[in-house]
């Protein structure tokens, strides 16, 4: 059995987190968007759209005391 070093398997982008351009522009993820019918612009703009709410809600100030109750019915 051969043993390999443990930095053989060591990428230069292995710990970088993948950005929604490098995962929309990958030719695999194209091809499977293609073969489901989605539109790449139509999901970049919906998650911007999902990123600029999240932030947003970062932001905001939070009632410690408050709960929200959503489907309590």
């Amino acid at each position: 059995m051969k043993h390999y070093r443990q930095d053989h398997f060591h990428h230069p982008h292995h710990r970088q987190e993948l950005t929604l351009n490098n995962a929309l522009t990958d030719p695999l993820v194209r091809t499977m968007m293609a073969a489901d019918g989605v539109d790449p612009q139509e999901l970049r703009t919906m998650l911007r759209e999902i990123v600029a709410t999240l932030n947003h809600a970062q932001l905001q100030p939070r009632n410690q005391g408050s709960l929200l109750a959503t489907n309590c019915g």
